[in-house]
This record gives C-alpha cells, sequence and structure tokens, in this order.
C-alpha cells in the first residue's frame, strides 16, 4: 500500500515530526509519499511565480498514484 502522507511543512519541528511517521511507517512495510521530498528549494526558485501552480501539480499527481491519504492536522489546521 502507497500512503500519501499529508500536512503543514512550515516549521522545522512538522519537518521533523513528518521524517519520523515516514520512517515508522516504511519500517512497517509502507511505501510512503512525502510532500517534502517531492521537490527542491531549486526547483522552486527556477520556477519563480509559477511556483505555486507547479507544487500543487507535482502533489496532485502523487496523490493520484498513492493508495490512501494519511493527513496530521492539528493546532490552526484541526
Amino acid at each position: 500500500m502507497k500512503i500519501y502522507q499529508a500536512g503543514p511543512l512550515f516549521s522545522e519541528a512538522e519537518i521533523l515530526w513528518h521524517r519520523a511517521l515516514t520512517k515508522k511507517l516504511t519500517v512497517a512495510g509502507y511505501e510512503v509519499c512525502w510532500p517534502g521530498d517531492l521537490l527542491t528549494k531549486e526547483e522552486i526558485i527556477a520556477w519563480g511565480e509559477d511556483a505555486p501552480k507547479q507544487i500543487m501539480h507535482r502533489d496532485r499527481a502523487a496523490i493520484d498514484a498513492c493508495d490512501v491519504v494519511v493527513a496530521l492536522l492539528d493546532g490552526a489546521q484541526g
């Protein structure tokens, strides 16, 4: 089963939490797609003003390739 792991990636704490969850899910035998691994800062810079659109296209394609979405929704997102 392939999991798209969604949630905020704005702070170092959120990024570390997601990396830890990705590791746990992988060890449990799941294939994990995490948005933090889908693109690089260099790509975002190169896209310029088109970056938000390009990011959404890449994320959408990744979601479509997964079997399920698991999302962290805490704090203001919850």
